[in-house]
């Protein structure tokens, strides 16, 4: 009984050992730092590489061009049938739709949504490209590290959304204090903040 009282509350001071170390919490800022790195280099690669999208229309029009889906491009035309190559306006615009929330989750804008839908778009693109016979690794690597910072708190700084909430919090302390009678003083930065 004494024994494995010990092992427990070893084991459990492991845990915390383990956790603390792999675990804990780092600076939001370095997120969001990976954040737009990843996106910018995903980006460029995207609207850059010789004509992505051209590549992407032509696929299904080569010669000798074999159409295996992969289970993602499956489940996401599923409305033009499974074995069915998706159509042109299609890729389209599922392209420009990618690009167009690359662009908002690279600035912060809804940061959480637009990178959802920029991973799940490249994820798309992707695998429709090895549809057609042809995989790559790096292209994967990639993905994985969109779908992750799509369900991190990635933009909770450096992005739209933190300067919309930090003006709606100085708008509310504003009010706040002109209801006290106080009133805000310049402090040594470009915008008014209350300094006791």
């Amino acid at each position: 009984m004494i024994l494995s009282m010990n092992f427990y509350r070893n084991l459990n001071q492991f845990g915390r050992i383990w956790e603390s170390y792999w675990f804990k919490p780092t600076p939001l800022l370095n997120l969001a730092i990976c954040r737009i790195i990843i996106i910018a280099f995903q980006l460029n690669q995207t609207i850059l590489q010789n004509d992505f999208l051209g590549t992407i229309l032509e696929r299904a029009t080569r010669p000798g061009a074999k159409y295996n889906p992969t289970l993602i491009v499956k489940l996401l035309s599923l409305p033009f049938g499974l074995n069915t190559a998706p159509p042109d306006w299609f890729l389209s615009s599922l392209f420009w739709l990618t690009i167009i929330a690359g662009f908002f989750s690279l600035f912060g804008f809804k940061t959480n949504f637009s990178l959802i839908v920029f991973a799940v778009g490249n994820l798309f693109l992707q695998a429709y490209v090895y549809s057609f016979g042809r995989l790559h690794h790096p292209d994967a690597l990639m993905m994985i590290a969109l779908l992750i910072l799509a369900l991190s708190p990635a933009g909770r700084v450096l992005s739209i959304d933190d300067l919309g909430e930090r003006i709606k919090l100085n708008i509310k302390n504003k009010n706040f204090t002109e209801k006290l009678g106080l009133k805000p003083r310049p402090c040594r930065a470009t915008f008014y903040f209350i300094c006791k």
